[in-house]
């Protein structure tokens, strides 16, 4: 089953996508602000032997710059993506597949 996330990121916290179900794989994610210049990162935490975060990607962008990502991170359940920008009305959309063995 597909899942889509989209909203704003939090810039006071970021914004937190969790693995859904069984396990999930993020295979788009899409990153903007038209308004104005901003950092980006990306980071994945792994839960699986202790907490592990690894940075997927930092990047100093301008205003209307945007990014694509591609990548599929596959997910297990604990894990998550996490995403900061430096600045409000930062927007993300993220499309993942859930793998939900419960209803297989």
């Amino acid at each position: 089953m597909n899942l889509v996330f989209q909203g704003t990121i939090d810039t006071a916290n970021g914004t937190r996508i969790d693995c859904i179900n069984d396990g999930m794989e993020v295979s788009l994610m899409i990153f903007n602000n038209i308004l104005v210049n901003y950092v980006l990162t990306v980071s994945r935490f792994e839960i699986e032997n202790g907490t592990i975060e690894t940075l997927l990607y930092k990047f100093q962008l301008e205003a209307g710059d945007t990014i694509r990502d591609t990548t599929t991170y596959k997910l297990s359940p604990g894990d998550y993506i996490h995403i900061e920008s430096t600045q409000a009305d930062t927007t993300y959309y993220i499309s993942a597949d859930i793998n939900d063995t419960k209803t297989r």
